[in-house]
């Protein structure tokens, strides 16, 4: 289906050259890597998923960037390569252009997730990723916290949890989480005005789309 639609665009007279195409997705799946199906958790099989940018007039080809990109880098990005300057505060993301046309293309940007208890009623996950290093804690009961650190460089499958050994590095990237969730809430605040919010409604029809969609 794709090759299809690439196919119609090409055929347009400079359609395929001012047209971006960008072939990404929300997450990987496990498959009992971590002991688990599906994608419940923020080791890489679940977060590290493809990204394929093409913009022939201003991308070059066949070029690897190997700094860190966030899916909240893609709306920044797209304005930034039509040339739209204005800046919008609810982004949390940045603009990938800097990383692609400097000679050096790795940087120093950090990642940032989880399953936030304010939106789900599951007990609340957080993981923090850079170049190097991936922490992750999980809240596996009210009064326990379970954390795992690996050396991404080192350990790309996660195998190692080094948590013990690297309590510095820990600490550190547990306050970058901390310090993530708390910008978080200050945006969600900063956008939604009500003190109070509501739970709506789904009605059965919606339901059972849903369903079928396997939600």
């Amino acid at each position: 289906c794709l090759g299809q639609l690439f196919l119609k665009i090409k055929a347009i007279k400079n359609l395929g050259k001012n047209t971006i195409v960008i072939v990404t997705a929300d997450h990987g799946e496990g498959f009992l890597e971590h002991g688990l199906f599906l994608h419940s958790d923020y080791h890489e099989e679940i977060i590290h998923v493809p990204l394929i940018i093409r913009y022939p007039d201003i991308l070059p080809q066949n070029m690897e960037v190997n700094s860190l990109v966030r899916l909240i880098d893609l709306s920044p990005t797209i304005l930034d390569l039509v040339n739209i300057k204005e800046p919008y505060k609810q982004f949390q993301g940045v603009t990938i252009l800097p990383s692609v046309f400097e000679e050096n293309n790795e940087n120093e940007l950090t990642c940032f997730g989880g399953l936030d208890k304010f939106l789900v009623e599951e007990l609340p996950t957080y993981y923090v990723r850079t170049d190097s290093f991936k922490f992750i804690s999980k809240q596996v009961s009210k009064s326990k916290i379970s954390e795992e650190l690996y050396d991404i460089k080192r350990d790309p499958k996660e195998k190692d949890n080094i948590i013990k050994h690297e309590s510095k590095i820990a600490h550190r990237m547990r306050e970058c989480s901390f310090m993530w969730q708390k910008e978080c809430m200050n945006l969600r605040r900063s956008i939604i005005k009500r003190k109070k919010l509501t739970r709506l409604k789904i009605d059965q029809k919606t339901k059972d789309e849903l369903k079928a969609l396997g939600y």
